[in-house]
């Protein structure tokens, strides 16, 4: 019995790094919980349903995807703002992304970002300065600042964000 000790502790850290690893250790298709009522996975149009409950300013902020004539494996980004959303109540800007009708991440820029980063501290139990990520369960969150000069935090589901990737590096 001592010696299969070393064996199940290592198959064990394998199993829990799956869980917290990297986006190249991420390889479940389940939807993961951003933040709040966000799931990776949700369509387009069941995002926007949802969301259409509290606002009715969505901005479309990006819209690509391949011609029909190409022969490559589908490609399609497609991003959109609400100016003013409440996430946790707090409100600010929300950004979110979809890769092939799948959301990717949102990215979330309170008008009060140290309100919010005590409300995710409080709620999650998640304390991160500028230029920090966490990751759990295959969600990268982190709170970064963009090119503007705006802070944010952000929720990304990883596997989503590697096939995303790996797409790019096949086939641009």
């Amino acid at each position: 019995m001592k010696n299969t000790s070393p064996y199940l502790i290592i198959i064990l850290a394998i199993l829990f790094q799956g869980c917290y690893g990297s986006e190249n250790t991420c390889t479940s298709n389940v939807p993961k919980k951003l933040i709040e009522e966000f799931n990776s996975y949700q369509t387009i149009q069941d995002f926007t349903d949802l969301v259409k409950i509290k606002t009715d300013s969505i901005i479309l902020f990006e819209n690509s995807k391949l011609a029909e004539t190409d022969t490559r494996p589908e490609f399609s980004i497609y991003s959109i703002i609400l100016p003013e959303y409440e996430v946790g109540n707090a409100i600010g800007k929300l950004r979110a992304s979809f890769f092939n009708d799948r959301l990717v991440s949102i990215w979330f820029y309170p008008n009060n970002i140290n309100q919010f980063d005590e409300k995710l501290k409080k709620k999650y139990n998640i304390s991160l300065r500028n230029g920090e990520n966490k990751t759990i369960d295959c969600v990268r969150i982190n709170r970064y600042t963009d090119f503007e000069g705006n802070e944010y935090f952000g929720w990304s589901d990883l596997k989503l964000v590697k096939e995303q990737n790996d797409w790019i590096s096949q086939n641009a």
